[in-house]
């Protein structure tokens, strides 16, 4: 999956990414609802069922991170080539910072589901826009076919996992005098995709 930077670096050009970031710190409510959830099929996509978490985080820079003080932005590397830095980008920090508390929320759900769900075999975890400005994420439990017929299905059912996966994530971040805030509806979607020799080809959602 891109790393922070590469979002970081899409942004800059205009371009929507899936994202993924720092690790998040803070308090989460774990405790799943008892209301019947409905099965899902293959391609569908509901919101999770259990009770939403919230975390709060102070941000700091990637060591190839700078913030320019006397602009108030955060220089960040845009593209590389060869491994070298080929050109920089900059944000403002209060754009930065929102970013950020869009990574934390992703990671604070690997967090909860470390201790919520027995396996993260076949789970996976991403952030996403869907065609407005409200922010989401997506929690993939995802299947592969071969050849031979259907490969063995994940841990945890679909199922389970709209169960235990929270319905939304709540994000408070701070980066020097800038506090970023975010609530985050959570989803999951069930999907298929192909297992080719040793290369997993990935579905599109619907």
């Amino acid at each position: 999956m891109p790393s922070r930077r590469g979002f970081l670096g899409a942004v800059a050009t205009g371009t929507t990414a899936a994202t993924t970031g720092c690790f998040a710190a803070g308090s989460s409510d774990r405790t799943t609802t008892t209301t019947t959830v409905p099965s899902l099929d293959d391609g569908d996509r509901t919101r999770g069922a259990a009770a939403a978490i919230s975390v709060e985080r102070a941000l700091s820079l990637d060591e190839d991170e700078t913030h320019v003080e006397s602009n108030d932005t955060i220089r960040y590397p845009a593209t590389k080539s060869g491994g070298d830095v080929a050109a920089y980008g900059y944000l403002d920090v209060e754009e930065w910072t929102t970013l950020q508390a869009m990574f934390v929320a992703k990671h604070a759900i690997r967090d909860h589901f470390e201790t919520a769900l027995p396996s993260l075999d076949g789970v996976e975890v991403s952030g996403t826009e869907r065609g407005g400005p409200e922010t989401e994420l997506d929690v993939a439990h995802l299947t592969y076919e071969s050849d031979d017929g259907p490969a063995d299905e994940p841990a945890v059912s679909a199922d389970e996992l709209v169960a235990r996966t929270p319905k939304t994530v709540d994000v408070t971040v701070t980066f020097a005098d800038e506090t970023a805030t975010g609530s985050y509806p959570v989803f999951v979607l069930k999907w298929t995709g192909e297992q080719m020799g040793e290369r997993l080809v990935r579905p599109h959602p619907r």
